[in-house]
């Protein structure tokens, strides 16, 4: 899984057969730019902006986090057709359960 995961977050298998096979360290800038990690903060504003996001997250409902992962972990190696008629699927699921 994390073989995939580095393949689909860099610039490419290239790049992330190279990092698994060197054990070369990126920069937080580096892992930014090919999209391993999202944000980067400084030490100082790392703590406080985890507890904003969580909060971010938390305050959503969570059957809607728990589906929103879900939906995007299967999406990942499937089409944007495939990935839209799941959502409207889970969706549907949700309304109908109402």
């Amino acid at each position: 899984m994390a073989v995939r995961s580095a393949c689909r977050a860099s610039s490419g298998p290239g790049r992330a057969l190279r990092m698994i096979l060197s054990c070369e360290a990126l920069t937080a800038a580096q892992a930014l730019q090919c999209g391993l990690v999202t944000d980067v903060y400084p030490a100082d504003q790392l703590l406080p902006a985890a507890r904003k996001l969580a909060e971010t997250i938390l305050s959503k409902g969570p059957q809607a986090v728990v589906m929103a992962k879900k939906l995007v972990r299967e999406a990942i190696d499937k089409t944007i057709d495939i990935g839209c008629e799941r959502e409207r699927k889970s969706f549907l699921s949700r309304v109908s359960d109402q």
